[in-house]
């Protein structure tokens, strides 16, 4: 397989699965500030709401979901940035690619830990686990594979 189709093919990838984390950050987002209750509602020790909705769901007055919707827009604009521009002069191409795999695995390094503290207080200090959220911590923690994977081909 050629090495730019390889690669324009993990930033594909990469694209879809930020939109997928959009989404659901996006709905989260939404049932934080709705009176509503979520779809996720999985019994006492699965439940999306009292997550969602606790005293632990916003840092500084920012939900955390918000934070998850620019996160995945970070990983979607950055992804569409390389997909867009395959049709230029391979070496500017090339460039860019490289700096974009470079700011992806420094996102997603960034997304792994803010996921990794969330699940610290779902698990120690709530008691309670959103299965949404562990839908997008999959999500973060194939979004870093992929990014590592795209940064040692570039090597």
């Amino acid at each position: 397989m050629n090495y730019h189709k390889y690669h324009k093919s993990l930033f594909l990838i990469i694209f879809f699965l930020s939109c997928f984390g959009l989404i659901l950050s996006s709905y989260l987002l939404y049932v934080h500030y709705s009176p509503v209750e979520s779809i996720c509602f999985f019994g006492e020790e699965n439940n999306c709401d009292l997550v969602n909705k606790s005293v632990y769901s916003e840092i500084m007055s920012v939900p955390i979901a918000g934070i998850g919707v620019i996160g995945y827009l970070l990983f979607i604009l950055t992804s569409l940035s390389v997909l867009f521009k395959h049709k230029l002069e391979n070496t500017w191409l090339e460039s860019h690619s490289e700096k974009a795999t470079t700011y992806l695995l420094i996102l997603a390094l960034g997304a792994l830990a803010f996921t990794i503290y969330f699940n610290y207080l779902q698990i120690f200090v709530i008691g309670v686990i959103c299965p949404w959220c562990e839908v997008s911590a999959v999500i973060v923690v194939l979004l870093l594979t992929l990014s590592i994977w795209l940064k040692r081909k570039s090597l």
